[in-house]
């Protein structure tokens, strides 16, 4: 079982599907073979503006907060590029000419500043900083938070991913005296592999068969009277047999490799990933009964 358990079984819902029906009160067997992972329904929030009639995920609130969440990243005095890019007085001094055409200065009274997002917002006055603050937090206080059951997707999984984040060093450094330049620090992966199964039954139901005999003596009279059926064969010897894999969480597999800021390889990757897998077998009849038996037989006549 892969999570809370089920409000109603496989075995549950079977039955219920086939109230009413004249053999389902004569079931004289239940055979069930089942292998079953059970998805949880989770939780999922919202941000409502009740005013605009505006719903957002989560993920987009706080986009939208990061969005409009301001920091100052330079002060008059400071140098600043189109880019947001913030120096100093003496290091604008240090620069080519070329170089410092990109810069301009901060004017006093004035402040440099972006969204949390890294958004760039440009030089504005103090005061009208301040009002883009107030105007940002005021766009992300119109929304509320609302949770919602049941609609968050399924809470759990069978996860077998592989993730691999490897970052490098953003300049060159140095080590027992050899020095390393960026290009030079490589990482190298072996092969990955990963297997993930979900619900998996491989098992077997095997049915006999029904005897009755009815023998009347009286004296030396013997009378015998003896029928076999096949289990499920007729409307008076009905079966319910159940043989099942069901699966309705994620089965997930992922191999994600992320290289940044250096040089590497990653060898042979393979990911198997199966859901539910139903190899199971029902013999129903005679022979499932008897063979077994045959066989004893003529394996002694042998020896």
């Amino acid at each position: 079982m892969a999570g809370a358990a089920s409000a109603q079984s496989v075995l549950e819902r079977v039955l219920g599907s086939i109230e009413g029906i004249p053999n389902a009160s004569t079931v004289n067997g239940t055979f069930a073979n089942i292998a079953e992972n059970i998805g949880v329904l989770g939780a999922s929030t919202v941000y409502v503006d009740t005013a605009k009639g505006v719903i957002l995920t989560e993920d987009q609130y706080q986009a939208l907060v990061a969005a409009n969440t301001y920091e100052i990243i330079g002060v008059a005095g400071q140098y600043v590029d189109a880019a947001g890019n913030v120096i100093s007085a003496a290091e604008y001094s240090q620069l080519a000419v070329q170089d410092a055409a990109a810069f301009t200065v901060i004017p006093a009274s004035h402040v440099a500043y972006r969204s949390v997002d890294g958004t760039f917002q440009g030089v504005k006055a103090a005061v009208d900083y301040t009002t883009a603050v107030n105007t940002g937090a005021g766009v992300i206080d119109d929304y509320t938070p609302d949770v919602i059951n049941g609609l968050g997707g399924i809470a759990n999984s069978i996860d077998g991913s592989i993730t691999n984040v490897m970052e490098g060093i953003a300049a060159a450094t140095a080590s027992n005296g050899d020095v390393f330049a960026i290009n030079e620090v490589t990482v190298d992966i072996g092969d990955l592999t990963t297997t993930v199964l979900g619900a998996v039954n491989t098992g077997d139901i095997a049915l006999g068969a029904n005897m009755g005999v009815s023998e009347a003596v009286a004296g030396a009279s013997q009378a015998i009277h003896g029928t076999i059926d096949q289990i499920g064969g007729s409307v008076d010897t009905a079966a319910l047999v159940l043989n099942v894999a069901s699966n309705s969480t994620a089965v997930l597999g992922n191999v994600n490799n992320q290289f940044a800021s250096l040089n590497g390889s990653i060898g042979n990757v393979t990911t198997t990933v199966l859901g539910a897998v139903n190899t199971g077998t029902i013999t129903n009849g005679l022979n499932a009964s008897i063979n077994g038996t045959i066989s004893d037989i003529v394996g002694a006549s042998n020896n």
